[in-house]
């Protein structure tokens, strides 16, 4: 068992878990929107979209991570890392594409 893996894949996904609930209960809305243009935005979408990419990292990142310290399988770690690049660049283009977030 790799000590160093599994304890600290279990530490990002306690603190992306933690994120990803602040933000569903409709916190967190100044670290989010750092341009600080509140009228623009749709504050309880931009939210829930948020919290949910804060759980994916907490899955992919954390939990896989963590997998990999447990099984003592690198596999694991390298699929961790793909995916949490995955929906890091789906995040960035789902948000910037098609004013999804725009007020109406």
């Amino acid at each position: 068992m790799n000590a160093f893996l599994t304890v600290f894949g279990a530490m990002i996904t306690v603190f992306f878990a933690a994120l990803g609930a602040a933000f569903r209960k409709g916190r967190g809305w100044r670290y989010v929107n750092i341009v600080g243009d509140r009228e623009r935005y749709d504050r309880e979408k931009v939210l829930k979209f948020i919290s949910l990419v804060m759980w994916a990292f907490a899955v992919c990142c954390g939990g896989l991570w963590m997998l990999a310290g447990l099984f003592e399988n690198l596999r694991f770690f390298y699929v961790g890392l793909i995916a949490t690049i995955v929906v890091a660049v789906f995040t960035l283009v789902y948000m910037n594409t098609g004013g999804r977030f725009l007020k109406k």
